[in-house]
């Protein structure tokens, strides 16, 4: 191989590496943000919004449920909120802990 295609190869996987990076820090936010705010929703408003189907003129249709009117649907709806959360923050601190891994792996510079 010679010189030119190992700077091409790098740059490849470097590219890829902030690719990787970038949507994995979005998505690990997003989700996170997603079932956070469905808990705060229901901190602020006591009830979880759900989808209730269509109705007249084929317009959706949500319905806020509660602890007292739809007690195993607002359970399992909370229990599922509470995972997505959990499941956010957990990639979230994947990500961190993997530049916190690669800081302290990284190679040491030629000019030291």
């Amino acid at each position: 191989m010679d010189g030119k295609s190992r700077i091409m190869t790098g740059w490849l996987n470097i590219i890829k590496s902030i690719a990787a990076f970038v949507g994995g820090w979005g998505a690990s936010v997003l989700v996170a943000w997603v079932g956070l705010f469905s808990l705060y929703k229901w901190y602020v408003s006591g009830g979880l919004l759900v989808y209730a189907g269509r109705g007249i003129n084929n317009i959706r249709q949500y319905q806020i449920i509660t602890y007292e009117t739809h007690p195993l649907g607002f359970l399992a709806l909370f229990a599922v909120c509470v995972m997505i959360a959990t499941f956010g923050l957990a990639l979230c601190a994947g990500q961190l802990l993997a530049i916190r891994r690669w800081w302290l792996n990284k190679p040491k510079s030629d000019r030291d």
